[in-house]
């Protein structure tokens, strides 16, 4: 058994309040606990991490019991005190959970059991590096958005592997954003965002919650990049010529996939234009004439919703090619500032893995 001395949760929500759980009748405010994998898959020999986090993003790894079976089968056993890491030296697969006791004191707690994961040790794994996306529905005339800004600032500044988009909206004079993506509809329609600004989408489905900054949240856009194993990876390699942009997209698998979909975007960054704020974010001016904006969807190359990928081009080991040429969008104020973006989406939709590129960068592909 393992007692956790954490007896207050505090979360400081900067821009407009803060609160604290508190025990005011209801000691036991957490709802869940999550397990996670550093990696779905390795060979055998190798080390897989695990880390076990509250709903409110706190690390209860060294707390929380972890046990373990292989898979199709009922004998688990508890993994000893301090164990957070699992090897094997033979190929397997096993079922992992983990179990969290919060005390209130030395005779009353409760109990939190996390969802199952599987893991495996394959000699044959191969994976790809892995990065979320984080589709920002957002306006220059939205005066919350800079906090979706700010949060993407700090989850990159933190080294996670994000890779963010702007989709900006307002096109009248009462919500005018000169950087207006009118293709946006069916994308807006598919996820929801029932004109609510700012909107934040991770792996284009899963919502990131305002305030976006809090460390729960940024650990939410964290562990997508972490837990699960990315077997589709991407390669980007771009030129411009004249007016005419060459692009050619690469996805590679490592497993056998169908019903997919590949999505394009053309991006701007460095775009000068006022924005309105009233967050305390970059210094919380009422409008922030200078504000940069970065990532803004000027072009799609594909439907927005994507274009399918031949199911004869997604098994295992096969490289999946597509090119792209065409004119430089009209409304790219300066080509030197593109980025592309590209990614894979399921049949329900979320992104696989994604990747971007900046203009006139040859990519490889990310093997682990």
């Amino acid at each position: 058994m393992k007692a956790t001395k954490l007896l207050l949760f505090c979360i400081i929500i900067i821009n407009s309040f803060s609160s604290c759980y508190q025990d005011t009748g209801d000691f036991f405010r957490n709802d869940s606990i999550s397990i996670f994998a550093d990696i779905a898959k390795r060979k055998p020999n190798e080390i897989i991490i695990l880390t076990i986090t509250t709903d409110a993003g706190t690390d209860v790894t060294k707390d929380a019991d972890i046990y373990i079976r292989e898979k199709n089968t009922t004998n688990e056993q508890k993994l000893a005190d301090d164990v957070t890491t699992i090897t094997s030296a033979t190929e397997i697969t096993y079922i992992v959970y983990a179990k969290y006791k919060l005390y209130k004191n030395s005779e009353s707690f409760r109990e939190y059991k996390s969802e199952e994961i599987e893991i495996k040790f394959d000699e044959n794994a191969q994976s790809f590096a892995k990065r979320v996306l984080i589709e920002d529905y957002t306006g220059a005339w939205c005066v919350n958005c800079p906090t979706v800004s700010y949060a993407i600032d700090l989850l990159k500044n933190s080294g996670v592997r994000a890779v963010p988009v702007a989709i900006h909206r307002g096109a009248n004079s009462a919500s005018y954003d000169p950087y207006h993506f009118a293709g946006a509809d069916p994308l807006e329609e598919l996820v929801g965002v029932a004109n609510q600004y700012p909107t934040a989408k991770l792996n284009r489905l899963t919502n990131w919650n305002y305030p976006q900054h809090t460390a729960t949240n940024q650990n939410k856009a964290k562990q997508l990049t972490e837990g699960e194993l990315a077997e589709i990876g991407l390669a980007m390699n771009s030129t411009i010529v004249g007016n005419n942009i060459n692009l050619d997209v690469k996805v590679k698998f490592f497993n056998d996939y169908s019903n997919l979909k590949l999505v394009v975007y053309a991006l701007e960054n460095n775009l000068i234009y006022p924005q309105k704020n009233s967050t305390s974010f970059y210094g919380g001016l009422s409008v922030i004439t200078d504000f940069k904006h970065d990532h803004v969807v000027r072009a799609t190359f594909t439907d927005i919703l994507g274009d399918a990928i031949p199911s004869s081009e997604t098994s295992y080991g096969k490289t999946y090619s597509r090119n792209f040429s065409v004119a430089v969008p009209s409304n790219i104020s300066n080509t030197a500032n593109m980025e592309f973006v590209a990614f894979v989406i399921g049949s329900d939709n979320k992104s696989i893995n994604v990747r971007s590129a900046a203009i006139g960068v040859n990519q490889e592909f990310e093997e682990n």
